[in-house]
């Protein structure tokens, strides 16, 4: 079969308009498959989209929280290092509010694994929960999340932790 042929025939399994396929070679021949293996067609369903948008939004948060509470305490420590101290040269207030905002940002450095256990505590439990009322695969729940634009913190989460949507391990 030549290339023409085999795109010609390839164009005859399209899926309606909305759906998505992917096109695999094997063994010099074309296989098709929905992008959404399992009972899932087309659009996931609203519960399951509030909830991936919301937990994007809580990930998000944890930074924003980290960027904002280094602002506010460089700032606040600036401000009261002078004051409290009576430091009238600013050179030396701005040195010791460098050196405490230091020791906030080692602090805050421990965002990311607040994020992560957030994610194992609440998130991964309620998608699974998801991707068990829909019978779908945590494959297909990736590829619904991944699909979505905007996920940026929810799919860097999955990639880190790719397993925690198969369910809890073993002890």
């Amino acid at each position: 079969m030549t290339p023409y042929e085999e795109i010609e025939q390839l164009a005859e399994l399209l899926p309606d308009e909305g759906e998505s396929i992917f096109v695999q070679r094997k063994d010099g021949r074309l296989h098709v498959h929905p992008a959404i293996v399992d009972d899932m067609r087309g659009q996931p369903d609203d519960q399951l989209m509030q909830s991936i948008v919301a937990a994007n939004l809580k990930l998000m948060q944890f930074d924003l929280c980290l960027w904002v509470s280094i602002a506010i305490g460089v700032i606040i420590t600036h401000v009261s290092a002078g004051k409290l101290l009576g430091i009238q040269d600013t050179s030396d207030s701005l040195l010791l509010a460098l050196a405490a905002s230091a020791t906030f940002i080692a602090a805050c450095s421990l965002s990311p694994y607040a994020a992560t256990a957030y994610f194992r505590r609440f998130i991964a439990p309620d998608l699974r929960s998801h991707r068990r009322r829909l019978e779908i695969s945590a494959e297909s729940m990736r590829q619904i999340i991944a699909s979505q634009r905007g996920l940026l913190a929810l799919n860097q989460m999955l990639s880190r932790h790719p397993t925690e949507l198969d369910g809890p391990k073993p002890v």
